[in-house]
């Protein structure tokens, strides 16, 4: 049965103090009076699409995050806010931090006309070159960094089997499903990313990215 007033983190881990750090830092936020916090932690995990799945089915959580080990929550009142937004917006399947409003043919969405969003890089706040008017701006993908769902779509993990394009997988699953996905309107950076990735097996995934949404891009 699920647990409407519950929030769960999820994180794929492979370095304990990243993790600890986070959440430390989840740890700190205020609570909605009548929900409760709890984690999931997956270790080892054969993709970051398998370890998701394991997380989303092992919890009867409403409201689940799914966040990089490398990602500090700053704002003391995040989960107030993103609980507003999906009561207010009972379509709005999915927000996160960045996104693009139209995906680029070659899949990378920090590549698009028009991107929304910002946060923290290094101590440097990074804003995308579009400023959110409203309450959120819908968009057709959002960055892994931290992904936020009110419903359950299974993680791509036939597709994606290594740690890049899930993220914009699951945008695009989100939206075939009709549902919308959002970034939300900050004045300052809701969250920090300190993230130094490879890009080694990012093309791979990337052809698989083109070929399955291909429609999305006409």
């Amino acid at each position: 049965m699920i647990d409407f007033h519950k929030f769960q983190f999820i994180y794929c881990v492979n370095d304990e103090q990243q993790f600890q750090n986070s959440w430390n830092h989840v740890y700190a936020l205020n609570i909605p009076p009548g929900y409760t916090v709890d984690k999931s932690i997956i270790k080892n995990a054969g993709s970051i699409t398998k370890g998701y799945n394991q997380a989303m089915l092992g919890s009867n959580a409403k409201y689940k995050l799914y966040l990089h080990q490398d990602v500090n929550i700053l704002e003391r009142n995040f989960l107030y806010l993103i609980l507003a937004l999906f009561k207010k917006n009972p379509n709005l399947g999915m927000l996160g931090v960045l996104g693009a409003k139209r995906l680029p043919s070659n899949g990378v969405w920090w590549e698009t006309a028009e991107s929304y969003g910002k946060c923290l890089y290094f101590d440097q706040i990074c804003n995308c070159n579009t400023e959110v008017i409203n309450e959120y701006e819908s968009v057709q993908g959002i960055d892994g960094m931290i992904m936020i769902t009110q419903y359950d779509i299974k993680w791509r993990e036939d597709l994606f089997t290594g740690w890049h394009f899930y993220d914009l997988s699951q945008s695009l699953e989100f939206i075939k499903a009709g549902y919308t996905v959002g970034v939300p309107k900050q004045n300052v950076p809701w969250c920090a990313h300190n993230c130094l990735s490879s890009m080694l097996p990012f093309q791979i995934s990337q052809q698989k990215f083109i070929q399955e949404y291909q429609a999305f891009f006409k």
